[in-house]
């Protein structure tokens, strides 16, 4: 642990010395597992640093995002990298951005189809949220209403996954992971999105062609996982209608990957009363419909639905309850979370996460250990 707190005040000091502007992150987070299996871990605990910091320069803005992570029992969610680290050069009415970036594409609330560009860091508990950087080339520009984006990724990010004690997992090891690609991670994907709007209603369209973010898996005899990523390509909409109580959202994506074609969307609604009871609180209705028809989907035929509560104070508490219910086999997935701030620097968020699965085939069954409870305090500086 010394060693990774050394590298971690390297890391801020090398950023330091030549920041503009920077924004440290600091979080402590214990996460417990009450339904643990004997091989897995019990509890854990780990640090987190987030280091955000951008200089100004004659042509450009250089952007810095860094992370560093520790856990105290799951090695594989121990990390040290860049999540941005760019230069954006502003030519004209054009954005040219080289090196590390993160962009997020979609609209709806539990899990977004569209949203390709950055692979998922699978091992940083944080659901789809959490992603890698993505090294390449891109490009940003604005017609009237019309914004375009276009995206060159030499390099291909690997999920990222827990240990095999760690939560969640199978309790089997990971091998490295093997492509379809022959160029391997030298993957050299293509990107584009074109988004506008029509009063109340912002629509986009992506294009994807490269190596798949999600991989299938494989267990050899040794049992042993084995990822394979595999060459996907497809395209992709998004639109959200905005009202003053309702918001209508819709994500597709339709394409091939590896030799079949697949399908998969996401369609439902979030409804806000606003001033419940004549008060300064919020509450939202949320209902989604997630359906896939690819390879090992995680979300094949799902219902999922849940409240949002914001209550607007000076804390910016709110509270998140969603569940997500598999019309196929007969499980569910429950999730709850809270955070409040305690000072203007810091806050104090708590996670609840329940898997519930009574089918042996079922895609929860794996996680049928992995019921966890999080405290985290994270300190702004």
């Amino acid at each position: 642990m010394k060693q990774a707190i050394l590298s971690i005040l390297l890391g801020i000091s090398t950023v330091l010395s030549f920041a503009g502007e920077i924004d440290i992150q600091a979080d402590i987070s214990a996460r417990f597992f009450p339904n643990a299996n004997i091989q897995a871990d019990k509890n854990s605990g780990s640090l987190e640093f987030f280091v955000d910091a951008r200089r100004d320069f004659d042509k450009g803005r250089l952007e810095l995002e860094l992370i560093s992570r520790f856990d105290n029992s799951d090695v594989g969610r121990n990390v040290i990298e860049p999540r941005q680290a760019y230069y954006n050069l502003n030519f004209d009415d054009v954005d040219f951005f080289l090196g590390f970036r993160q962009v997020f594409w979609g609209v709806a609330e539990s899990r977004n189809v569209v949203d390709i560009v950055n692979q998922t860091d699978g091992s940083a508990n944080a659901g789809n949220e959490a992603k890698l950087g993505a090294p390449g080339v891109s490009i940003e520009k604005t017609f009237g209403d019309f914004i375009f984006q276009g995206f060159y990724l030499s390099n291909f990010r690997e999920r990222t996954f827990n240990d095999q004690h760690g939560h969640p997992s199978n309790g089997l090891s990971i091998a490295d992971a093997i492509y379809e690609n022959p160029n391997g991670r030298n993957s050299n994907d293509l990107a584009f999105r074109v988004s506008t709007y029509f009063e109340e209603t912002d629509v986009a369209l992506s294009y994807f062609s490269g190596t798949a973010r999600t991989p299938i898996f494989n267990r050899s005899q040794a049992q042993i996982i084995i990822p394979y990523y595999l060459n996907q390509e497809h395209v992709g909409i998004e639109a959200q209608f905005t009202g003053e109580e309702w918001l209508l959202k819709l994500e597709h994506v339709g394409g091939s990957r590896g030799n079949e074609n697949f399908s998969s969307m996401i369609g439902g609604f979030e409804y806000t009363r606003y001033g419940i009871l004549d008060s300064t609180t919020d509450l939202g209705f949320i209902g989604e419909y997630q359906y896939s028809d690819a390879f090992q989907s995680s979300f094949q035929d799902d219902l999922v639905s849940g409240l949002r509560w914001v209550l607007n104070d000076t804390q910016n508490t709110n509270i998140l309850f969603l569940t997500s219910v598999d019309l196929e086999f007969d499980e569910a997935f429950y999730s709850l979370s809270a955070e409040s701030r305690i000072t203007d620097s810091s806050k104090l968020a708590f996670n609840v996460k329940v898997y519930n699965s009574s089918e042996s085939k079922g895609p929860l069954m794996a996680f049928d250990d992995d019921d966890e409870v999080e405290i985290r305090l994270s300190a702004f500086f």
